[in-house]
């Protein structure tokens, strides 16, 4: 039976979008409650068009949601971890051993979804690009040198990435909303 499990998922995964039907706001509140309801801690899919690349994400109750995305150069390893359902493993390894380039890392804080700044008194959101183009949304593009067209650009292409990543790890739990066909 777990194995038929694991082949309706990896076929879900595998025609899964690579663009998301709702806001990072909606998608983390959906993923954080399917979460929540299954007592995962932690949840990881291959992604579906691109071999190598695997989305993982950790949520911390209450606290926040941290979601990576990257590619593997072992991703035989990765795929047995996905079919034990050792989605903790998967985790782990792309934070230590994910290549730098193409990796997106997001430290949702409060699991609402990437915001451009933070309500009053809240913690901010922070993305990390190839491991150093760190951004915190903060609303203080000046404090990181930024022009606040790149601030909001860099936003805009996190929060459509992030957004995709929800979505594809929706997917995974078997609980995708309608897509819209990718880019």
């Amino acid at each position: 039976m777990r194995n038929l499990f694991v082949l309706v998922v990896g076929l879900l995964v595998a025609t899964a979008p690579l663009t998301a039907a709702g806001t990072s706001a909606e998608l983390a509140a959906d993923l954080v409650k399917v979460m929540e309801q299954r007592s995962l801690d932690t949840i990881a899919a291959a992604h579906p068009t691109d071999p190598g690349r695997f989305v993982a994400a950790m949520y911390i109750k209450g606290v926040q949601l941290l979601v990576i995305s990257g590619r593997y150069s072992a991703p035989a390893l990765l795929k047995e971890q996905l079919i034990k359902g050792d989605y903790r493993k998967v985790y782990l390894d792309l934070n230590a051993a994910a290549d730098r380039q193409g990796r997106l890392f997001i430290t949702d804080s409060q699991a609402n979804g990437l915001r451009v700044s933070p309500e009053k008194n809240a913690p901010f959101d922070i993305s990390y690009r190839d491991t150093t183009a760190q951004i915190l949304y903060n609303n203080d593009w000046k404090g990181q040198k930024l022009k606040e067209a790149d601030y909001r650009k860099r936003f805009t292409d996190d929060e459509t990435e992030y957004a995709a990543m929800l979505e594809l790890l929706k997917s995974a739990l078997g609980t995708s909303s309608t897509a819209v066909p990718a880019r």
